[in-house]
């Protein structure tokens, strides 16, 4: 405990999990800014019209890790549906005048139930695949169902789309398909996503936020 004192420091819970950063990563942070710029002004891109999509994933149930409890008490347990390790994929796109596209929700399923909704009602398209994940073809359907739908996309504005660098994102198909609707393809370098990543900065956070205090509210009704 000493040593601790002497070195300020304390044992404190996780906040983040850190990716390793490549070499030399300042350097290519500065050439994509300059890069997006440099395109900005090339193709005089609408604010509207510059897009950040990006896949996370969301838990069916999530409970908080603090709760209040009796002093004294050996066990302290929270109270769920049972269905807090089951999990589906959300792809969310928002562009850079602040507008967020429909919500593409993956669940890990072989068919989609016939009473679910697929085509956008309620701001959210729904699909399955057999381990809940995106992969190409789930691409092309929300490159077709969710960007070129898009306000502006029928008239085929000059767009850019920025995307990390899962593989499923830069097949041929995928490149072949934003080429037809207008839109240039900038790929964030692996192991630059949480420093260049709009979604993964500054919005995956909050809408998980978001999530857990409407399930905490659900959980706290009557039925």
């Amino acid at each position: 405990m000493r040593m601790f004192e002497r070195n300020n420091l304390c044992v404190r819970r996780r906040t983040s999990v850190c990716q390793k950063l490549p070499p030399a990563y300042e350097d290519k942070v500065i050439q994509f800014q300059r890069y997006i710029i440099g395109m900005w002004h090339q193709n005089n891109y609408l604010m509207s019209q510059i897009g950040n999509a990006d896949q996370t994933h969301v838990y069916f149930e999530m409970p908080y890790d603090m709760t209040v409890h009796k002093k004294g008490e050996k066990q302290v347990t929270l109270r769920t549906g049972g269905n807090e390790k089951q999990q589906c994929t959300v792809m969310l796109c928002i562009t850079e005048d602040g507008t967020t596209l429909p919500s593409y929700i993956v669940f890990k399923r072989k068919n989609l139930p016939p009473k679910i909704p697929s085509n956008g009602t309620h701001g959210v398209i729904v699909q399955v695949q057999e381990i809940g994940w995106m992969n190409t073809t789930l691409i092309e359907d929300w490159i077709k169902h969710v960007w070129m739908r898009r306000s502006g996309a029928l008239l085929k504005k000059k767009s850019l789309l920025v995307l990390d660098s899962f593989r499923g994102h830069t097949t041929e198909e995928v490149k072949k398909m934003l080429k037809k609707g207008n839109t240039d393809l900038k790929i964030i370098l692996g192991g630059l996503t949480f420093i260049l990543q709009l979604l993964d900065v500054c919005i995956n956070r909050s809408f998980k936020a978001a999530l857990k205090e409407m399930y905490t509210k659900w959980m706290a009704e009557d039925n």
